[in-house]
């Protein structure tokens, strides 16, 4: 075989072995750049570590430098804590020591040129090997980006850290009996990140369902202190033909009495923006915010009064409510000239919010899993999160999107109409 085709050779299968090795980091790790950039350093970090040196009778060898580079690629390519790190490098060190057990098993001593040959199939058997191992692994992983507790981890950690141990020690079995012991070890450790993968959702679900009840309560009384005050307000009549009566008779200091009553009020404070008394409670509340910090605003509402909100009253604030948030607190953290967008309508049996904002947010992760915030009172995170969940539970719709320095969330929730 040419010297040539040996480069091509030894190139094809470091890069196989590169693209496991990167495939499990980017699957179970959140990656701080892109994932081409991190796939070609990977493979060219691995190819370093098969190179051997000559100096004079002595040969360098840096194979096992291959540990230490999977530890810096951890540290430095990926976020998350010490801890997640670490349980992470040793599954993947484990995977490592399976692979070349594997790899050590399947060769004799035949000629120079079978051995060859054996040796690329047998590695490309078993990089490609442990390549189905990790999407197995990646089809059925956790698609909620969420760390355990460190102890957590620790206990995680346990599993593959001594599977390496024993991969390593020379044990006095056949050949057979030391393939099974090691699809035993791969097993274990297999199973290791199915229990990985189960905690995070445990965790996740256990979150959200903190969020979701703190939400639920706040605004299950901010409803009820608005529907209060919309019976106040329609009493309102009654209150001033008692004032009425009372001047009639010349009992000045009792209807002076009464206006100080109606005046300390806080009926006065609500403002009816569309009928709909959710939408409302939360306009309210979020158009003070902005006049108190001198954000401008644009309202376009076009609501019915009778929407059937029964049931979903709770959510439709919560909804309106972080993304208004997001909006007030993007806002004050970029404080130049702001204006935020508010467009609510209802349209083929539809509710439609749409707003948007200024923002210097460039990029941000809002797929499945659980979003990094890029600000620091993490509202990016667990508004949208919330938001996100809602809208599924109600059958919708939600966008958030990026544009010329503008951020624009669309919002779509099936709604009846009381006609």
């Amino acid at each position: 075989m040419s010297e040539f085709l040996m480069i091509l050779l030894a190139i094809f299968l470091i890069g196989l072995q590169g693209l496991y090795i990167a495939f499990y980091l980017t699957s179970f790790l959140e990656l701080k750049y892109s994932r081409k950039a991190f796939f070609s350093i990977c493979t060219l970090l691995i190819l370093v570590s098969k190179i051997n040196v000559n100096r004079g009778v002595e040969t360098l060898e840096f194979r096992y430098s291959i540990f230490g580079i999977i530890a810096m690629m951890i540290i430095n390519c990926f976020y998350g804590s010490i801890s997640k790190k670490i349980f992470h490098y040793f599954c993947i060190v484990c995977l490592f020591w399976f692979q070349n057990k594997l790899l050590v098993l399947s060769q004799g001593k035949d000629h120079p040129d079978i051995l060859l040959l054996k040796f690329i199939l047998s590695y490309s058997s078993v990089t490609i090997l442990a390549i189905l191992i990790v999407a197995f692994l990646y089809y059925f992983r956790n698609k909620h980006e969420i760390g355990l507790e460190n102890k957590e981890y620790v206990m995680l950690s346990v599993a593959p850290f001594i599977s390496i141990l024993l991969l390593m020690y020379p044990f006095a079995f056949s050949i057979w009996e030391e393939i099974l012991f090691s699809f035993a070890m791969m097993g274990i450790n297999v199973m290791t990140i199915f229990l990985y993968n189960y905690l995070t959702e445990k965790t996740y679900q256990l979150q959200q369902q903190t969020l979701l009840s703190a939400q639920n309560q706040h605004y299950e009384e901010v409803l009820k202190n608005q529907q209060e005050l919309r019976i106040l307000k329609h009493d309102l009549k009654n209150l001033l033909l008692g004032l009425r009566y009372h001047i009639q008779k010349g009992n000045v200091e009792k209807a002076n009495l009464m206006l100080e009553d109606i005046a300390a009020d806080s009926v006065y404070s609500y403002k009816s923006y569309t009928e709909c008394w959710p939408i409302d409670t939360v306009l309210n509340s979020k158009i003070t915010q902005m006049e108190k910090e001198k954000i401008k605003f644009f309202l376009d509402l076009k609501v019915p009064a009778d929407l059937k909100v029964d049931g979903i009253a709770v959510d439709i604030c919560a909804i309106l409510g972080n993304a208004l948030d997001n909006a007030l607190e993007e806002c004050i953290r970029i404080d130049t000239c702001l204006k935020i967008n508010i467009h609510i309508y209802y349209h083929e049996r539809k509710l439609v919010f749409k707003i948007t904002n200024p923002t210097k947010i460039q990029s941000l992760n809002i797929s499945g899993k659980l979003i990094k915030s890029s600000k620091k009172l993490n509202r990016y995170g667990r508004g949208i999160n919330s938001i996100k969940e809602r809208v599924k539970r109600l059958h919708g719709y939600s966008d958030f999107s990026w544009e010329a320095d503008e951020f624009k969330v669309i919002i779509i929730i099936p709604i009846k109409y009381n006609k």
